[in-house]
């Protein structure tokens, strides 16, 4: 197939830039790709991070044509000029925020309407933080797709229920392997990261937004403590809510000793050790769709523990080590966190690879 795929990739940062990049490998393994970016994402001023742009000195890379501007109209119509003179045989667009969905209809509209078919990845319905234009706007940009692909079952579920009569798929978020080729032993990665050589530590990765319950974690190190556990929690990621609350947490509960911090975005070379380093996994979300930190976890083979908000997203095959707790448990998590830390580290061949999403697409798209 001649494939159009748009989404972000370097020089942005993040799991939908990560995920662009491994997809757009996996489909050239078999298909013509041609991927269509971003001259800027987001505006400043409404972006919570330090920057949308990835500082890694090992950046991932593939070739883009750099069109789209979220706030410049006159791009879009340029981007889908582009895209309908490739004349291709599938658009992949990809969803994850309401906020890219005016460019999208323009994009779509144009497209199909060039007799070319158009396709959605979907990541997230619908934004974890929701505003009353969210479900609207989803409607109106979906509903116009000739498919939609889901990566997450819970996903697949909503799409089903927003859209009856929509052509949908579902194809679990393939485990990432990217930063996994890059192990180190753990003495090693501990003594990088400046963390106890002796004892457990459990590693809480990614972007933290409320959603995720960092919270929780830290609430449930407490029961973990009174129980006689001694263990080292690292959180490592970039906040975008603020700290403060965590910090007078962590201080008000003696906690500073066994709670690192290492706030700010984790460049993909000091991504391994981080992994590495660690005993298991914390995915304590309140609500989720699916993870990429979670993927990258499995990619490692740590033991996991996961709230059942996120656990179904894993798509972890049978016998794997992954322990699960209702989400804002403390103590129920806390459970879970001791039988992770039990648990032994498990080399896996996940069914949820990105061979497996590109036979998802060609089946959408035939």
């Amino acid at each position: 197939m001649n494939v159009a795929l748009i989404g972000p990739v370097y020089p942005y940062r993040g799991g939908i830039a990560h995920f662009t990049t491994a997809l757009t490998r996996a489909l050239q393994a078999r298909h013509n790709v041609t991927v269509y970016s971003y001259r800027r994402q987001y505006p400043t001023w409404l972006y919570p991070g330090e920057s949308d742009r990835d500082p890694s000195m090992q950046p991932e890379t593939v070739p883009a044509r750099y069109l789209l501007d979220s706030l410049n109209p006159m791009s879009w119509f340029h981007t889908a000029g582009a895209v309908t003179a490739q004349k291709p045989d599938a658009v992949l667009l990809q969803w994850w925020t309401t906020f890219w969905g005016p460019a999208d209809l323009v994009l779509g509209s144009i497209i199909q309407r060039a007799g070319f078919p158009l396709y959605y990845l979907v990541h997230n319905a619908l934004p974890h933080e929701r505003r009353r234009w969210d479900i609207p706007m989803t409607r109106l940009t979906l509903g116009t797709a000739d498919g939609l692909l889901a990566l997450s079952r819970r996903e697949a579920h909503r799409l089903q229920a927003m859209f009856p009569h929509q052509r949908i798929a579902y194809c679990p978020h393939p485990v990432y392997t990217l930063f996994s080729e890059q192990r180190m032993s753990q003495a090693e990665a501990r003594a990088q990261l400046g963390l106890p050589t002796e004892g457990h530590v459990i590693l809480f990765f990614g972007l933290v937004r409320p959603y995720k319950g960092l919270m929780t974690l830290l609430e449930s190190l407490i029961h973990l403590r009174q129980a006689g556990i001694e263990v080292h929690v690292v959180v490592a990621g970039e906040f975008w809510d603020t700290v403060t609350p965590y910090q007078q947490f962590i201080q008000a509960h003696a906690l500073t000793e066994h709670v690192t911090l290492h706030t700010g975005y984790i460049p993909n070379e000091a991504v391994a050790a981080y992994f590495c380093a660690a005993d298991a996994f914390a995915a304590p979300y309140t609500t989720a769709t699916q993870s990429g930190a979670l993927k990258t976890a499995l990619g490692f083979g740590l033991p996991v523990a996961a709230s059942t908000a996120v656990a179904e997203s894993a798509d972890a095959p049978n016998g794997y080590p992954l322990f699960t707790a209702p989400p804002e448990s403390p103590e129920a998590f806390a459970q879970a966190l001791r039988a992770a830390l039990q648990a032994r580290p498990m080399a896996i061949q996940s069914q949820a690879t990105w061979e497996r999403l590109v036979q998802a697409i060609e089946e959408i798209c035939t």
